[in-house]
């Protein structure tokens, strides 16, 4: 039962009044009263007692008895909660003394604990230099046992290349080592497309030596490249195969602070798609056993001079180069009237014999002149480039006739180009693309396209061309690479009419005559069918365009210090397809000579680490 202070009072009133009271059957009889005592009283009325049954007052004794209980239980708790406080208060007191006590040991300690500090951060430095020092003559004897590098005067050099043993399977001959020529591959009427071709070979077989220096700020570069897919004068295959080493690479290159950097040598051409910024030597090629790279992919290694800008670090370049020029020339001339070729006076009028134009080196008036943007503005490698070439000839012509003095002709060419790396999946998927077009840019194709064809006054005329390549490069898991290469290069129509009504020393005979590159009325009776007899074929280097695809795969059985081990494995469709032509002048039906090639590639590769 719960103890209130209304229950208490309550029972306090009862007790008073009624804790005494006797009952009704236990009280004495009244004693005789006086009558004046009852006459002298007889007008007050007086009020009856209280009284309060039995059963009453044992729930009241019980009540009270329950409630001094509770009282004394409340007592109990109090007393003990006041003990519970004096100790909690003790506690308190003495934790505070302790308090006090550690606060002034801490006061005392500062001293030794800021002197243990001291001695920890010059421990701590003494063991970082330990460190440095030992990993430091660690890398010496490193360097010592498994030099990654010869030192010679304060340049690095380090050595390069590979050894590659080849096979190669074409299902046409085309008489052709790892190099292949795209553009020239024999057309179906070609002996050559007869018969299949199968050899080995180990000529693609590279060594390369790079010098890395530096003076203050000032980085210097040096590079070398060889393989022997030269011929010298006795090479053959009969018996010893002794190829001649053929230069690749050979240049220097200077970085200066500020970003500048010049380079020249021998070089890979700036028209080429870099990986990193416009970087030495971070060109973007093909990766297949091809050393022809593949159709559409512009590139040439040649006498160059570079000047590059690093205009935002890590963001935009600028380069510009002044590059060797070399101009293939592809003419063709025909009696329209005959169907006889043009004689050997028009030849020389037009220049080509004089000036050698198909010939290396060809005569020509300066530089080709290539400038880049490269950009990278936080994903993905993007260019743009253009190119200005200049063609000159010297012809003896005047009207008809081939006269004893000459007079030079310059003709400008041109191109525009873009190029772009896309990372797709980091590390695991690239994607790349390269384009070039425009006018006199042939030689820069796989396919050896023609630069100029000539007119009838000898003039060199550019031809118009367009070379593109798509490539994607997937690294499945470390060891193994799967690409797939997508290319093609087109060549445009450059032909002129002219009829002769007299014969002169400049066509040999009256007629009309075509003059040019693709004309559609070429004689090609030999070109699409097999022939015995001397017919004639004049398409057979007239390329309209040429495509191909080719996949490659290469696994690497081991990588580690000691260089990499790999096999790889590649195959190219080509299709080559010239401009159309006739089968005889009386016969105007046109044809369409095509050489279609299927090459299987495969290389077992050495490379230096």
């Amino acid at each position: 039962m719960k103890i209130t202070p209304v229950r208490i009072a309550i029972l306090a009133m009862a007790l008073s009044g009624m804790v005494f009271a006797q009952p009704e059957e236990q009280k004495c009889p009244p004693k005789p009263v006086a009558k004046h005592h009852v006459a002298k009283k007889a007008g007050t009325k007086k009020a009856a007692p209280a009284v309060v049954k039995s059963d009453e007052l044992k729930d009241l004794k019980d009540s009270i008895g329950t409630l001094q209980n509770e009282v004394k239980q409340l007592q109990e708790q109090n007393a003990a909660l006041a003990g519970q406080l004096k100790q909690n208060q003790q506690k308190a007191e003495d934790a505070q003394a302790v308090a006090a006590k550690t606060e002034q040991k801490v006061e005392d300690q500062k001293p030794v604990v800021s002197q243990l500090q001291n001695d920890v951060a010059s421990v701590k430095t003494s063991v970082a230099a330990t460190t440095a020092d030992v990993a430091k003559n660690n890398k010496r004897v490193d360097e010592l046992e498994e030099p990654s590098a010869l030192h010679y005067k304060g340049i690095k050099l380090i050595p390069g290349g590979y050894v590659q043993v080849a096979s190669i399977y074409r299902t046409h001959n085309a008489n052709s080592d790892t190099a292949d020529k795209y553009g020239a591959f024999p057309l179906e009427g070609n002996i050559a497309a007869k018969s299949n071709e199968f050899r080995m070979s180990g000529r693609a077989s590279r060594l390369s030596l790079r010098a890395e220096g530096a003076a203050k700020n000032i980085k210097v570069l040096g590079y070398f490249e060889a393989d022997f897919l030269g011929l010298g004068a006795d090479s053959n295959e009969t018996q010893t195969n002794s190829y001649a080493p053929r230069m690749r690479l050979a240049f220097g290159e200077v970085k200066l602070p500020g970003g500048w950097s010049f380079a020249g040598g021998q070089n890979w051409s700036l028209l080429q798609t870099t990986k990193s910024g416009i970087n030495a030597l971070s060109e973007w090629l093909p990766s297949l056993i091809d050393n022809s790279y593949t159709v559409g992919f512009s590139y040439a290694r040649e006498g160059t001079f570079r000047v590059t800008k690093e205009v935002v670090p890590g963001k935009l370049w600028a380069a510009v180069s002044v590059e060797n020029p070399e101009t293939v020339n592809n003419t063709v001339c025909m009696n329209r009237t005959s169907g006889a070729a043009c004689t050997p006076a028009v030849n020389v009028s037009l220049g080509t014999a004089i000036n050698s134009l198909n010939a290396t080196p060809s005569n020509d008036v300066a530089p080709d002149v290539v400038a880049k943007v490269a950009i990278e503005p936080g994903w993905g490698h993007y260019e743009i480039k253009g190119i200005t070439r200049f063609f000159r000839a010297r012809s003896y012509t005047s009207g008809a006739s081939v006269v004893s003095s000459g007079s030079s002709h310059i003709t400008e060419g041109a191109g525009i180009g873009v190029g772009a790396i896309l990372p797709v999946i980091k590390k695991k998927l690239d994607v790349e693309f390269q384009a070039l077009a425009g006018k006199g840019i042939g030689r820069y194709g796989t396919t050896g396209g023609p630069d100029v064809t000539e007119n009838f006054r000898g003039d060199l005329v550019p031809v118009k061309a367009l070379q593109a390549v798509l490539g994607i490069e997937a690294h499945p898991t470390p060891k193994l690479d799967v690409n797939f290469y997508l290319g093609d290069e087109y060549y445009g129509r450059q032909t002129y009419t002219q009829t002769f009504t007299t014969a002169s020393n400049l066509v040999g005979a009256t007629g009309t005559y075509t003059i040019g590159y693709g004309a559609p009325n070429w004689l090609d009776g030999s070109c699409a069918a097999e022939s015995y007899s001397a017919t004639t074929c004049m398409s057979a280097s007239q390329n309209r365009n040429t495509w191909a695809a080719q996949p490659s795969v290469f696994y690497r059985l081991y990588k580690g210090k000691v260089g990499t081990v790999q096999f790889g494995g590649s195959y190219a469709y080509v299709y080559r397809n010239t401009w159309d032509g006739v089968t005889t002048i009386s016969n105007t039906t046109a044809v369409h000579p095509k050489a279609i090639e299927n090459i299987v590639m495969t290389a077992f590769r050495y490379t230096l680490p």
